[in-house]
């Protein structure tokens, strides 16, 4: 990507961030307008929505409580539990799920970059097993005490190199394979989401200023009208009040966005703001930074565009004859606030038809405030309208609680319950949504309560949700403490095994030493889950050599295993072989030689081995080790083993048969090789 481009696209992210900024403070009450109608015009529209209480103060005191809380050490504490009843999940699973509970436990540094999380899964009351992950700015380790003493640790930096090695093909390949990307991650990691939304007083009160000017020079006092004693429907009643109307042609529409759009090109406050917050991102993908001149410079290039676009855009009863915006003056779009006794009873959104009567409008929003009742239309009057009925109980800017009934075309769709609190200490979101014709109903809850700077923080998080006969309930709750001590252990030879730092030896023992741990612990523990394990299933005594299900197939797609059963046979002494390669490129294992021979005798193939031959040696150790852990009983047919940079795969002839889905006549030397050749092998014959 070329770093222009880079450029342009930190900056209108961060215009999208500016501009929510600049919306909130307009509506907010900041740009509140001196002139008598147009200051009456915005008091009615901020009552309408709820807004005449909001100030600059608000968003700084919200940003100085989410950097506190952003930058605190925390522990936290977490029960987790899920019921489930679905009839295409298997019911020894849903069994197993449902005996289950999990503890997650946290502890969290944010200077250091330092984070530890234990899982503990119980059944019954009981531990079954815990898994404990560390991570720091270096390595990631994860250890249970159940199964070895030390934690298995992993140096990012050897990982990232293993990847770029063994030419690992990901989505983000070209990121990992770089030899930068931990200094990537390091730099995006340091990145402090406060930064790039923080906003300082004295530049809001500047933006303030500026905005404001911008559109008390765009709209004249004359486009603000107020009229008495009109009558207008309100839940259904006919009542008497005033309105307070904003009507704009096309032509002075555009003229207001031209201005808005001239104030984000010239204000040095905005350049500024913009070219700071592109430059935390530039920085974090290693581009230079930019200074605020050349950010007006990109600004202007992205602002342009848009004002190009809007040129040609319109609106009007016949789009296809529709005038261009910004020579329309004979068609407009109107706000209206109804009060009545000073309290807002109905608010609009109109299109006016003819500018010459600003009265004569199509209502394309309308809002009813009724008796502790809110009723949103869209498309009023149309047959297709959508209505919105809100009836609450409560409504304060601290908390609010209600029913929203939704219609369309007079037929009632559904409801969604809620209930929102927003207090200094205490916090919730409840949303229960049901809709009859689908037979749906679900409820889920996020909610806190507590003084994070005096005590633990209460947290709860919660799903319920039911489709017909089916149902999911998830459930976790628990306490965040920001005044608690945090304490991680550091990661060190005495705790921990750095297991690219082994040979392949040192590797298969460690892992035989875990499967023998698991072997001794796991079965009795799992019966608490309902599951029945032998010991000899995760550990034999007899020596056998086990990898994951799926092996490289001489088609180059990955099989499973059909056979289970089977011995592998002891070498078979042969006359001839048949020996093939290609080079291929796995997902999981990179880039690699295939190698496929079958030994004949007599003519006859009597033997097979497949060989993946690697870049260097430590890969195929790396590799074979990860394919040992998974412990897959399917197997048992294979004697796996690691020659150097190979990891070789021996198998007697009726496994090689059964894997390759081949007949007897398929093995024939001439008819092998043509077969082996057609799908891109070398193929030579000794």
């Amino acid at each position: 990507m070329k770093k222009s481009v880079k450029i342009i696209i930190a900056i209108v992210a961060v215009l999208v961030v500016l501009g929510a900024t600049v919306a909130g403070l307009f509506f907010g009450g900041v740009f509140d307008l001196l002139k008598p109608t147009r200051k009456a015009w915005t008091k009615q529209v901020q009552k309408a929505l709820g807004l005449e209480k909001v100030k600059v103060t608000d968003y700084a005191d919200f940003l100085d409580e989410y950097k506190d809380i952003y930058n605190k050490p925390f522990t936290s504490k977490m029960n987790v539990s899920a019921e489930l009843n679905i009839s295409e999940l298997d019911k020894d699973v849903q069994k197993t799920i449902n005996n289950s509970k999990i503890v997650l436990e946290t502890n969290r540094k944010p200077d250091s970059k330092e984070n530890q999380v234990k899982i503990t899964l119980n059944s019954q009351d009981e531990e079954v097993i815990q898994l404990d992950v560390i991570t720091n700015k270096e390595k990631v380790a994860i250890g249970s005490k159940d199964l070895y003493d030390k934690y298995l640790a992993v140096s990012l930096n050897d990982l990232f190199k293993t990847a770029e090695k063994s030419g690992v093909k990901t989505s983000t390949n070209s990121v990992i394979a770089s030899p930068d990307y931990s200094k990537l991650m390091e730099k995006l990691e340091q990145i402090n989401p406060y930064d790039l939304i923080y906003i300082s007083k004295d530049d809001l009160k500047s933006l303030e200023k500026a905005y404001s000017k911008a559109i008390e020079n765009s709209i004249d006092k004359d486009n603000y009208t107020k009229k008495g004693n009109v009558k207008v429907k309100v839940d259904g009643k006919d009542v008497r009040a005033t309105g307070y109307y904003l009507t704009l042609s096309g032509k002075e529409t555009y003229e207001l966005i031209e201005s808005l759009t001239k104030t984000i090109k010239d204000d040095e406050t905005t350049s500024k703001l913009i070219a700071e917050k592109a430059n935390i991102l530039l920085d974090a993908i290693g581009e230079d930074k930019i200074e605020a001149n050349d950010s007006k410079k990109i600004v202007e290039l992205v602002m342009d565009s848009l004002m190009e676009q809007l040129e040609y855009s319109a609106y009007g009863d016949e789009l296809t004859s529709a005038k261009k915006l910004k020579d329309m003056d004979d068609q407009g779009i109107q706000i209206v606030v109804y009060s009545k006794w000073n309290k807002p009873v109905r608010l609009e959104v109109n299109y006016v038809k003819d500018m010459k009567d600003i009265y004569d409008t199509n209502t394309f929003l309308s809002i009813e405030y009724g008796k502790k009742k809110d009723i949103y239309t869209f498309l009023p009057g149309e047959s297709n309208s959508v209505v919105i009925t809100d009836e609450y109980s409560k409504k304060s800017k601290e908390e609010r609680k209600g029913t929203l009934t939704v219609e369309y075309k007079s037929i009632k769709f559904g409801t969604i319950d809620y209930e929102f609190i927003n207090k200094k200490h205490e916090s919730k979101l409840y949303l229960k949504v049901n809709v009859p014709i689908l037979n749906v109903e679900a409820s889920m809850e996020f909610s806190s309560k507590g003084n994070y700077k005096k005590e633990p923080v209460e947290v709860l998080y919660s799903l319920d949700a039911k489709f017909g006969k089916e149902s999911i309930k998830l459930k976790a709750e628990g306490t965040i403490d920001y005044t608690a001590d945090v304490s991680i252990p550091s990661l060190s030879s005495d705790n921990s095994v750095d297991i690219f730092k082994l040979d392949s030896k040192e590797q298969s023992k460690l892992i035989e030493d875990i499967m023998k741990k698991a072997s001794e612990v796991l079965p009795a523990r799992l019966k608490l889950l309902g599951i029945n394990i032998k010991a000899e299933d995760i550990y034999s005594t007899q020596k056998t050599t086990t990898t994951t299900a799926t092996i490289p197939t001489i088609s180059g797609i990955t099989k499973t295993p059909t056979t289970t059963t089977t011995t592998p046979k002891s070498s078979v002494s042969t006359d001839e072989k048949l020996i093939a390669k290609k080079e291929e490129t796995d997902e999981a294992m990179g880039k690699y030689i295939q190698i496929i021979e079958v030994g004949y005798k007599n003519g006859t193939a009597v033997s097979a081995t497949m060989a993946m031959e690697f870049n260097d040696e430590k890969t195929a150790t790396t590799i074979l080790t990860a394919l040992k852990m998974a412990n897959d009983d399917s197997l048992k047919d294979y004697d796996i083993s690691q020659d150097g940079k190979k990891i070789v795969i021996k198998m007697d002839i009726d496994s090689f048969i059964k894997q390759e889905e081949l007949s007897k006549e398929d093995l024939k030397k001439d008819t092998l090789k043509k077969d082996l050749e057609e799908t891109g092998y070398t193929v030579t014959i000794k």
